[in-house]
């Protein structure tokens, strides 16, 4: 599966929002009536507050079951649409969040749209609910691949090691990190990959697993009209469910990644039961 990638967005403020939740006007478009998912999405929200997170993020997707809510962005639920292409109503469950029925990557198209991140400072987030249990061939959780030139991506299990990327796409990938320790086949929740001026850092669970030393990189991300999420490299469909992605520029620190995963959990918990 893919989905555009659109602008960058600081705060309720800067949306025109002034002091109305997010959530409200997320709940009211995604059509959210469920009680639970109300209150877990206004906890979710109350924690990014209180940890000067939605400053930090610029996109945020939230799969709670409904398609209709899983295409808004979260941080910009007043203005931003994307289409799910070939997309299954069951795919979308509370308990799992997002579970592709396809193989082929589906691809949210939204026409015109960038990265309109600085490379030296990006971050991306995914949050699998379900174990990536098959190490050959990998099943990515996220991919932007823009032609030859740039490459994110992560993989919880690429031939028994967790895999994140943000750099230029070459041979010999700049900005790629594998961790070092074994992966373990039971492994769920929050994966990030983080490039900070001179250094890229992959975490599991908030907690650093692998780091590589990069060259500052000057500038945005090259044009790219969709994310791949859940794709396979082969033509098996993947095992893995997802409860949410996201991605933003700037400082982000080894708190930040603490509070975003227990903000994450927190959601993942109330949803699943």
């Amino acid at each position: 599966m893919g989905i555009a990638i659109g602008t960058t967005i600081a705060n309720a403020s800067d949306q025109g929002l002034g002091n109305i939740f997010l959530n409200k006007q997320y709940i009211s478009r995604g059509g959210i009536t469920d009680a639970d998912t109300i209150a877990a999405l206004e906890t979710f929200e109350a924690a990014l507050r209180s940890k000067g997170l939605i400053n930090r993020l610029s996109k945020i997707f939230l799969q709670t079951g409904k398609a209709s809510s899983d295409a808004i962005d979260f941080l910009n639920p007043a203005n931003t649409d994307f289409v799910y292409e070939n997309d299954e109503a069951t795919d979308h469950t509370k308990a799992l969040g997002y579970t592709s029925s396809s193989s082929e990557g589906k691809y949210v198209s939204n026409s015109g749209s960038t990265i309109p991140l600085p490379v030296d400072t990006m971050h991306f987030h995914a949050y699998n609910t379900t174990p990536d249990t098959e190490a050959s061939p990998a099943q990515r959780l996220i991919r932007v691949a823009i032609g030859n030139d740039f490459l994110v991506e992560l993989i919880r299990n690429q031939s028994g090691r967790t895999l994140g990327v943000i750099g230029l796409y070459t041979s010999d990938t700049e900005g790629l990190v594998r961790a070092d320790v074994g992966y373990d086949t039971t492994k769920t929740g929050l994966l990030s990959v983080v490039r900070q001026t001179t250094s890229v850092k992959l975490y599991d669970g908030g907690v650093e697993i692998g780091s590589k030393s990069v060259t500052p990189f000057t500038g945005n991300a090259p044009a790219a009209s969709k994310i791949d999420i859940l794709n396979s490299f082969d033509s098996n469909i993947p095992n893995i469910s997802m409860r949410a992605f996201a991605w933003g520029s700037g400082e982000w620190t080894p708190q930040n990644e603490e509070d975003f995963k227990d903000a994450l959990n927190a959601l993942n918990n109330a949803l699943s039961v």
